[in-house]
């Protein structure tokens, strides 16, 4: 009973040593969305799950909203705002109608008696807009205006942004300009402040495509996410031969950390993003995705049991894993995006 246990040096054997057989998607991919670059970059199964099988983690003992649910009620608030009193300019007055609108959203998904925990959320959105007035006051005074809310990319006749022939689609929190000057504004709700290039580079260690490694930055980096730089090519579209700034607008627990924090985008790095996008899509473009990518430990894996018991090829059966490889490595770039 008290013996130690024996130590073996061969892994676990599965139960039953059965395997995963995943479906294939039923519809053919006919868009990427500005999202779907970080997805993939994280990791190419996982997309595929999440993307093209449509899988998401379920929690029948939910009585909150998500982070991602949290995120779209302050969302929604300040689309309101945006579109209609934009030239606000007193913090107070800002103040009022934020929290108006936050009322009216909680009201119309909760009802009028919401949870206890709702209550709690709404409060620390509440906290939240209220950092929000005291930044869009400073904004305003600076002479920043806002052009457009919720700005959609990709649906309108003559709107055209393609990778490896996908057509991109958008949707841009905020457009605004100062003088000659646009700014594309992507809000953001955060426990603790991250900064665009917290989220936009990873250690170029972490990257599994070459085109991923971020050229013009300094360090050895590689592109985590591409949402700026992609917006910042759509804003000089519908901006052509203005100069464009991109930044997060960032809502933290602590309203001390919220503020407008821009991403630093010259022509080299813009460059590497939108190569980086290509090479996503044309990976995307010709089915490849496995392997499994590693995720940080800190990492919550809502598909960690589909790779549990083994390594990835034991886990899943060997006609979904050459499904899941594709066409194989692509051999040539596809189509530069225009």
């Amino acid at each position: 009973l008290f013996d130690k246990p024996k130590e073996s040096a061969a892994p676990p054997r599965r139960e039953h040593d059965w395997r995963w057989s995943l479906p294939k998607p039923e519809k053919p991919f006919t868009r990427i969305n500005a999202t779907d670059f970080s997805s993939y970059l994280e990791c190419p199964f996982r997309f595929y799950l999440r993307r093209r099988l449509r899988l998401e983690a379920h929690d029948p003992d939910r009585r909150e909203m998500d982070a991602m649910q949290f995120g779209t009620l302050v969302h929604k608030v300040l689309e309101r705002y945006g579109r209609e009193t934009p030239l606000l300019s007193d913090q107070s007055e800002i103040i009022s109608v934020v929290l108006a609108h936050l009322e009216h959203e909680v009201r119309e998904r909760f009802g009028e008696d919401p949870s206890p925990a709702v209550r709690v959320q709404a409060e620390a959105a509440r906290v939240r807009l209220i950092s929000f007035a005291r930044v869009q006051a400073e904004q305003v005074s600076s002479g920043w205006k806002i052009l457009e809310a919720e700005r959609s990319f990709g649906s309108a006749e003559g709107e055209s942004l393609l990778f490896a022939g996908f057509p991109l689609s958008a949707k841009i929190d905020r457009i605004e300009e100062n003088g000659d000057t646009i700014r594309i504004l992507d809000y953001k709700t955060q426990g603790t402040l991250k900064l665009p290039e917290e989220a936009h580079y990873r250690p170029g260690s972490r990257a599994f495509m070459e085109e991923a490694q971020a050229k013009g930055v300094s360090g050895n980096k590689a592109w985590g996410d591409l949402q700026l730089p992609l917006y910042s090519k759509i804003a000089s579209i519908l901006y052509p031969g203005r100069p464009v700034e991109a930044a997060y607008f960032v809502l933290a627990a602590d309203p001390e950390e919220s503020g407008v924090f821009p991403l630093s985008l010259n022509d080299v790095v813009l460059g590497s993003a939108l190569e980086c996008a290509e090479a996503v899509a044309t990976s995307i473009k010709h089915g490849i995705f496995w392997p499994p990518r590693p995720l940080p430990s800190s990492y919550e894996d809502q598909f960690g049991i589909f790779l549990e018991g083994g390594k990835p090829e034991e886990c899943l059966d060997p006609a979904t894993i050459s499904f899941l490889q594709g066409e194989g490595k692509a051999t040539k770039k596809g189509e530069s995006a225009r």
